[in-house]
């Protein structure tokens, strides 16, 4: 009498660990994380405000200020909101005479009378370098720390490159403090 071999544990029909995930997936299936990561709580009116606020107001007032928030008194209507835009102080008064085109450019954009309101903030905006907001881009770069000598190498510290970078670091330290108006 011949057996026939019978299946064990490793060609059962479970799948490999590997294929867990149920195989490839659409991209698209998974921007709805990203998009949550990155708008967070947004609606989808205001993230795509944000998005857009330099295709929607041009280049020129977009540097200048920024959406902050889009309020619908009721929000089963979506109509009739308030929105509030950040500028930069100096720059309000004039954004203030602006407002009846800038209502008009966002209601174009939306479709339908959105927007019936724009508050305005004044705040100090971060200046945009190279497409990017650089937090340190209203400060002096400090010159470089010059390079610390064998006698300026922490003791304790076994990997010589991590020693020099210590060095430096507390050479630049104590440059910035000396540097700092008072």
């Amino acid at each position: 009498m011949d057996k026939k071999p019978t299946k064990d544990a490793s060609q059962s029909k479970s799948k490999p660990p590997w294929r867990r995930g149920g195989g490839l997936k659409a991209f698209a299936l998974s921007l709805n994380a990203v998009r949550k990561q990155a708008l967070g709580r947004l609606s989808p009116a205001e993230a795509g405000l944000h998005l857009e606020w330099s295709a929607i107001v041009g280049p020129s007032l977009a540097a200048k200020t920024q959406p902050l928030r889009l309020r619908f008194p009721n929000r089963n209507e979506r109509r009739d909101a308030v929105l509030t835009v950040a500028c930069e102080p100096a720059f309000a008064l004039e954004l203030q005479h602006m407002l009846p085109l800038l209502i008009e450019r966002l209601n174009a954009h939306f479709g339908y009378g959105a927007v019936a309101r724009v508050r305005l903030q004044q705040t100090r905006m971060i200046r945009k370098v190279g497409g990017k907001q650089s937090p340190a881009a209203g400060r002096a770069a400090l010159p470089p720390a010059p390079e610390p000598g064998a006698e300026a190498l922490p003791d304790n510290v076994a990997d010589e490159e991590l020693a020099r970078a210590l060095a430096r670091l507390e050479a630049s330290t104590r440059q910035a403090r000396d540097e700092k108006p008072r």
